[in-house]
């Protein structure tokens, strides 16, 4: 709800989503911008590890071309690296990398 709130108040109309496969695999927000569906996994950890982005690598395997940027939101210091196409991000910088996102997207 809060990015949504985000969104809106800057003037972004995404289409906002959460992913369930068949067997399970869940991405708990997925935004449509620019073209692309960017994928948000959250977790409350100050230590992510690959383990936490399978979720967005499953979806990536689904959605192939469409699918975007690809971020975990945590409790983690500063922005760093999970995989080649994952990285991990403070939840207190999701404001910055929505607007981010949709000014690329412009």
């Amino acid at each position: 709800m809060e990015v949504y709130k985000h969104l809106c108040s800057r003037g972004y109309f995404s289409d906002l989503y959460f992913w369930r496969s068949h067997d399970g695999t869940e991405v708990d927000l997925l935004i449509q911008a620019g073209g692309k569906i960017n994928a948000v996994e959250i977790k409350m950890t100050a230590t992510p590890t690959s383990n936490h982005a399978a979720p967005l690598k499953r979806f990536t395997e689904v959605s192939g071309e469409l699918c975007g940027q690809q971020i975990i939101a945590c409790c983690v210091a500063e922005e760093m690296p999970i995989t080649r196409n994952i990285k991990a991000v403070p939840w207190q910088q999701m404001p910055a990398w929505l607007d981010h996102l949709h000014h690329a997207s412009s």
